[in-house]
């Protein structure tokens, strides 16, 4: 079973999941969010300043799931602004810049932060990802240490490019399925669909191969 994405102004959903995407300046967030949400990727954008706001509805089976996602800005002096909307959310997308070092030696610092003002519990709920997979020529980060760093948390990881449309979504039905795993009133046959979309996503996918 997939999960698939529904018309932005549908109002009826079963679920309401907030979503936080966290990560330093310039690695790609506001683009990851519009790619999501409306399909369109520009690479001028200006700064987020404090937190920017979209929404996504899913279908799941027969439930409608509605993601309110939350955009924060990568800038350590809007982290008073930032922090108070971590509280009470349901998942967080973590994502660096594979061309920039900087941006991972950051994201370690960011999900702890973002564990503590969430008052997250392990296990908790971040998909790290590896952002600008289509600069690999510019690669600074090797996809092993993101694979590592996902690891010594037991989470999920992805490397993705916003400009190729590559694992932008897969990314973001992780983080909705782990959100639904957590839901107390969840029925099993919906967690067993859970768990077979969780598997489906964690499979690396086979390379094609050269002629």
């Amino acid at each position: 079973m997939k999960m698939k994405k529904l018309p932005k102004d549908l109002v009826h959903s079963d679920y309401k999941f907030k979503i936080i995407l966290i990560g330093d300046a310039a690695v790609g967030k506001t683009s990851f969010l519009l790619r999501f949400t409306e399909n369109k990727f520009t690479e001028d954008h200006l700064a987020t300043i404090g937190v920017d706001f979209q929404s996504k509805c899913l279908s799941f089976g027969k439930k409608i799931i509605k993601l309110q996602i939350w955009d924060t800005a990568g800038q350590e002096r809007f982290r008073s602004i930032t922090r108070s909307y971590y509280k009470n959310s349901h998942g967080c997308l973590a994502i660096y810049d594979i061309s920039d070092e900087s941006s991972f030696e950051k994201i370690k610092e960011l999900i702890e932060y973002y564990k503590e003002e969430s008052e997250a519990r392990l296990p908790f709920n971040v998909i790290l990802i590896g952002n600008k997979s289509d600069l690999d020529l510019d690669r600074h980060v090797p996809t092993l240490k993101g694979k590592m760093l996902a690891e010594e948390y037991g989470i999920p990881f992805f490397e993705t490019s916003v400009k190729n449309d590559q694992n932008v979504d897969e990314a973001f039905m992780a983080v909705a399925g782990e959100a639904i795993k957590s839901t107390k009133y969840i029925d099993e046959k919906t967690t067993e669909n859970v768990k077979k979309l969780h598997d489906t996503l964690m499979k690396p996918k086979k390379k094609s191969k050269c002629c």
